[in-house]
């Protein structure tokens, strides 16, 4: 068994090199049945997404060779190998496990503890499920990297803090209104930030949305989209009070709303609170606001603040994320080795019987009719004798390949033993055609 990832992403290459390597959706599973035949592979997957492109490999009886895919890579993408080969990573064997896992936990995003990734790692496995291209090695790999990522998430703190400007103002209004079910929403300006903000803020329950910009057209387009009303620009004001939540972000060079604008809204409310996010800069909210009892104003500065605070308490976690990790991989490489000698041991013990019985069959002709209960004995008796002799070799074998010295010792034992071929394992340390030492 052979497993193999050759990847690049955001860490090692810039987004020019990323996106000439990227595979668009609707011709990745084109892509994957090329790249299967292309490459002779048992098994594939490939991982596509705007920080990475990473092709998971398996061949049962061979190395994967690295020429094949970049081969497979320049051919597919118009592109010459002195374009990308530089920014590729490859991985082997339990290093390339590894990565799969911190990959799944989000330990190798860009931003740390992420969980797109995990959704969009299921997808590439499902579409390679769906044609085929997992099997005995992909299946129990992937389910157990997704396991991993949930319990890497839920036993450390790396996924909890919040890391976009969006995200916390939404967590920062939860911390004052408790819940944001029902709640009503006032959105000032019609750009990609109060989209952004006003989505997180329908997905925990606001209901009531009103939408102004100085093009009434375009705060139309966004109070469609997102089942609310528009309002035109001069009337924000007179409406300012029906709003629990105001998000701020114009193109404006000026101030947009005032203390006296609050005030007035603060008194028509009976004094509820009012929580305010100015993601616009220059600013569109006069910072004097926040001198007013009832009125909580976070600008883009407050909410980087706290985004950078977040990302630092989620580094902060990371080594408890790898160490466990580490063991996972650890635990699925022992559990994969035991399987791996299976075969070969019940072809052993089957071995070892059938020389029993033959030897047994030969010393009852000799001693002519015996007892039914002396048979029995010998039957006993020989499988004693057999099974004694097989344990210390076996339970050797077992250890050594928990150990990782499997390769070896399996390709003695065939030997010693002089089992057939059909379970032989390559040797460690193979060089593969490229004449590359493989890891």
């Amino acid at each position: 068994m052979k497993l193999a990832v050759l990847g690049i992403n955001h860490k090692g290459a810039p987004v020019e090199i990323r996106e000439k390597l990227a595979f668009p959706e609707d011709s990745l599973a084109d892509a994957l049945i090329s790249l299967q035949q292309y490459c002779s592979l048992d098994e594939a997957v490939v991982l596509s997404t705007c920080n990475r492109v990473e092709l998971y490999l398996i061949r049962y009886d061979d190395h994967v060779h690295w020429r094949d895919v970049q081969e497979f890579l320049t051919s597919y993408h118009g592109l010459e190998p002195d374009k990308f080969a530089p920014y590729l990573y490859k991985l082997r064997e339990t290093e390339a496990i590894e990565h799969l896992f911190r990959v799944a936990a989000g330990v190798d995003s860009m931003v740390i503890g992420e969980t797109q990734i995990l959704a969009q790692l299921k997808d590439a496995y499902r579409l390679s499920a769906h044609h085929s291209l997992t099997g005995r090695f992909f299946d129990p790999l992937f389910q157990t990297a997704l396991s991993v990522a949930k319990e890497v998430h839920t036993q450390t703190g790396i996924g909890q803090r919040k890391v976009s400007v969006s995200s916390v103002a939404v967590d920062l209004a939860e911390k004052i209104f408790t819940t944001l079910e029902g709640r009503s929403v006032l959105v000032i300006g019609a750009g990609k930030m109060s989209r952004l903000t006003l989505n997180h803020m329908l997905d925990k329950g606001a209901q009531k949305i009103l939408v102004t910009n100085r093009s009434f057209e375009r705060a139309e387009a966004l109070a469609i989209d997102v089942g609310g009303q528009a309002l035109p620009f001069n009337e924000m004001e007179e409406n300012l009070s029906q709003a629990d939540i105001v998000i701020s972000s114009t193109a404006s060079s000026g101030i947009v709303l005032r203390p006296q604008h609050l005030r007035e809204a603060l008194r028509r409310r009976r004094y509820q609170p009012i929580f305010l996010i100015d993601i616009a800069v220059p600013r569109d909210i006069d910072p004097a606001v926040n001198e007013i009892d009832s009125v909580y104003l976070y600008d883009i500065d407050d909410l980087d603040s706290v985004v950078a605070e977040n990302l630092t308490e989620r580094e902060g976690e990371l080594e408890e994320c790898k160490r466990l990790i580490s063991e996972r991989v650890n635990e699925f490489v022992s559990e994969r080795r035991i399987a791996d000698i299976g075969p070969i041991i019940a072809q052993l013990t089957r071995q070892a019987d059938e020389i029993r019985q033959t030897e047994i069959e030969r010393a009852l002709n000799k001693l002519g009719d015996i007892s039914d209960k002396d048979r029995e004995e010998i039957e006993y008796l020989t499988k004693r004798i057999v099974n004694k002799i097989l344990n210390s070799p076996i339970s050797a074998i077992r250890e050594e390949v928990v150990e990782g010295n499997g390769f070896r010792i399996l390709d003695a034992t065939q030997k010693l033993f002089n089992l057939g071929e059909e379970n032989e394992e390559p040797q460690e340390d193979a060089v593969d055609e490229d004449g590359e030492m493989d890891a």
